[in-house]
């Protein structure tokens, strides 16, 4: 989304690379990921930022931490439980 940059505690929409390829996939920044970035020639896609963390951010970087696998899975299940939109 123009204006909003991948930085650390936003939550965007994950795509293949390829236009009009995102779904109901998405990823919270755990860093700053300004490469992802709509606007930047290192990327050849976008992946568009649409909320962020105002609290909790301590507990998204405990899952950050947990192993996965080969597949990028975790190991051991993660869960959101509960998400607001505020307006």
């Amino acid at each position: 989304v123009k204006g909003r940059s991948n930085r650390r505690g936003t939550i965007a929409m994950a795509n293949t690379g390829h236009p009009n390829t995102g779904g109901s996939q998405f990823f919270i920044n755990l860093v700053d990921n300004t490469y992802l970035d709509w606007d930047d020639p290192r990327t050849p896609s976008a992946h568009p930022v649409f909320g962020e963390v105002v609290e909790g951010m301590d507990i998204i970087d405990t899952i950050g931490k947990v192993k996965t696998n080969a597949a990028d899975k975790p190991k051991i299940p993660v869960r959101i439980e509960k998400a607001e939109v505020l307006e």
